[in-house]
């Protein structure tokens, strides 16, 4: 399922049998600036880049480009990531006449770094056809796709081998970090097309410590999860607290790259402070401080956000992103379609959590399955999100085809949420006889909520033709 994002506006003030209260669908536009980087971010895949055609240089600036020095002015100018020639790859900008005229295009970004010495650890994640060179303040870091002789005599009219696989790759820089300086960096890349393949994509997300950054998850009023991830196993703890001070430490058991812990005995209503910890060889990496506030069963208003169908990864996708962001919604829900073209581990970053991460640090989000959240297997939605479990038994899931993270209900404020699994309407009716069905009714007759909101991924009933 690929629709527009559709909204609605509640009007504040809805008077209920009970209480008066309000609630908010935040409305996301598609303008506005990007936000810029966060301290563990060095390079987002949005960020702006100048670019030049690469038979375009002289013989002298051939030998310079990568350098910060290197007047640039003249050059073009875009957000990442980039596409070009014959591909279908959706990107940010994309270059209609790569591969007539030219097949190897240059790109200029910058970052700012305060404290070189705080980096212990640089990370990479690269999405790139067909051969690619990476210059970090002029010296050759990384290099793909174009053979074995050194990067600086690779011509600039050379081309790579044929790269089938365009999923984003991850990598280790830390060989780089010595030529890491402070106040302005620059990372300049060199993208060649194939012989047999004219065609290119470029886009890169460089980072400090983390391949994911922190992020919390399911806050209740009592319990919070926060999550992370890391390149390479590594063990750590959270530092919380409802002051800055963060007294309170939870560790986890042992060392993994996929990390979440769970905060417990919270005090409802509060807002908390926090912090990873992770453990190296050289010490201890300190993340970013966060923070997020508990739920408040007591109050009697909610702010909260919908969207769906969202997952390219293009600058409009950040832009509403960062709406919502701004926006400062409660919560976050999500009616499925996370990803695409499928959600697979590969794509969870540059499609998902590298583009609500920022957000996500402070706010929660939920998110019901959409069909192209299954394409690739069911098995990637409950193990890449967060999320929250039902109680129907593992007998009746292996019966449904479902998992305890398929469908669910979490409480916040005045209101309840109740996520169904409908990716395929017509593999999943929700029916009489249904299991899911017998669930949500069951949940619908305990819940004590005054507003309760059902969340699925296709309607039950519409007049579409891209329905089944």
């Amino acid at each position: 399922m690929e629709s527009t994002m559709r909204n609605h506006l509640v009007p504040h003030g809805i008077k209920n049998r009970v209480y008066q209260g309000s609630l908010l669908f935040v409305f996301a536009v598609l303008w506005g600036e990007l936000q810029h980087t966060s301290a563990a971010s060095l390079i987002r895949i949005t960020d702006p880049w100048k670019y030049s055609q690469g038979d375009s240089l002289t013989a002298e600036q051939n030998k310079s480009w990568q350098n910060p020095e290197y007047d640039d002015s003249t050059w073009s100018s875009a957000v990442g990531g980039f596409a070009g020639g014959a591909t279908r790859l959706a990107q940010a900008s994309r270059l209609y006449d790569f591969g007539t005229n030219y097949h190897t295009v240059l790109f200029r970004g910058t970052f700012e770094v305060e404290n070189p010495a705080a980096i212990q650890s640089l990370f990479l994640r690269l999405q790139y056809q067909h051969g690619v060179i990476l210059w970090l303040n002029g010296h050759p870091i990384f290099k793909r796709g174009l053979g074995d002789m050194n990067a600086t005599h690779v011509a600039l009219d050379a081309f790579a081998t044929v790269k089938n696989e365009v999923v984003p790759e991850e990598w280790s820089l830390n060989e780089a970090i010595p030529w890491i300086r402070k106040g302005s960096n620059l990372l300049a890349v060199q993208v060649h097309s194939a012989k047999n393949n004219r065609s290119f994509t470029f886009a890169a997300e460089l980072s400090t410590h983390f391949a994911r950054p922190p992020m919390v998850h399911q806050i209740e009023h009592d319990s919070a999860v926060i999550s992370w991830r890391t390149l390479l196993p590594t063990t750590g703890k959270v530092r919380y607290g409802l002051t800055s001070d963060m007294h309170h430490l939870q560790t986890m058991p042992s060392a993994a790259t996929e990390n979440a812990i769970t905060l417990k005995s919270l005090i409802p209503g509060c807002r908390y402070h926090y912090q990873v910890v992770l453990n190296t060889n050289n010490g201890t990496i300190n993340s970013e401080p966060g923070s997020f506030t508990t739920d408040d069963t007591d109050k009697d208003d909610l702010r909260f956000a919908v969207l769906g169908d969202s997952g390219k990864g293009t600058s409009a996708q950040y832009r509403v992103a960062e709406q919502l962001r701004t926006s400062q919604p409660d919560l976050v829900v999500h009616t499925g379609d996370t990803v695409y073209p499928y959600l697979i581990p590969a794509l969870a970053d540059t499609r998902f959590y590298s583009v609500y991460g920022m957000h996500m640090s402070t706010t929660p989000y939920y998110m019901a399955a959409g069909n192209h959240d299954m394409d690739a297997g069911p098995s990637f939605f409950p193990d890449i999100f967060h999320l929250p479990v039902n109680h129907t038994s593992l007998e009746d899931h292996l019966a449904a085809g479902t998992s305890p993270e398929s469908y669910y209900t979490f409480q916040h404020g005045p209101a309840q949420f109740f996520i169904l699994y409908a990716p395929f309407l017509y593999q999943y009716d929700i029916s009489r006889g249904d299991i899911q069905l017998a669930w949500l009714e069951n949940e619908l007759s305990k819940s004590d909520r005054d507003w309760k909101f059902i969340i699925m991924h296709h309607p039950i009933q519409t007049s579409s033709l891209h329905r089944w």
